[in-house]
C-alpha cells in the first residue's frame, strides 16, 4: 500500500499496470454515471501507443518515487 499517493498517482499506477500486462485498451468507455470506472478507462487509454516493456518501466519508476517519498514522510 503506498498511503501518500494521491489519487492521480494511483490511477497513473493503474493505468500503466494494465498497460504493461494487457497493451492498448480497445474497450468502449463506461458510462457517464460510472465515475470509477471512466477514470479508471481514462487513465489506460492515456498510455496508449506505448509499449510493454516502456509502460512496465515507467511503472516502476513511480512506484519508487512514491515508496521514496513515503519514507522520506515517515522519517520526518
Amino acid at each position: 500500500d503506498l498511503p501518500s499517493a494521491t489519487n492521480d498517482e494511483k490511477l497513473d499506477l493503474y493505468g500503466l499496470f494494465k498497460q504493461a500486462n494487457t497493451g492498448d485498451n480497445d474497450t468502449d468507455r463506461p458510462g457517464a454515471f460510472n465515475f470509477t470506472g471512466r477514470a479508471k478507462w481514462d487513465a489506460w487509454t492515456k498510455n496508449k501507443g506505448t509499449d510493454k516493456k516502456t509502460a512496465m518501466e515507467k511503472y516502476i519508476e513511480l512506484v519508487k518515487k512514491l515508496q521514496k517519498e513515503a519514507e522520506e514522510k515517515a522519517a520526518a
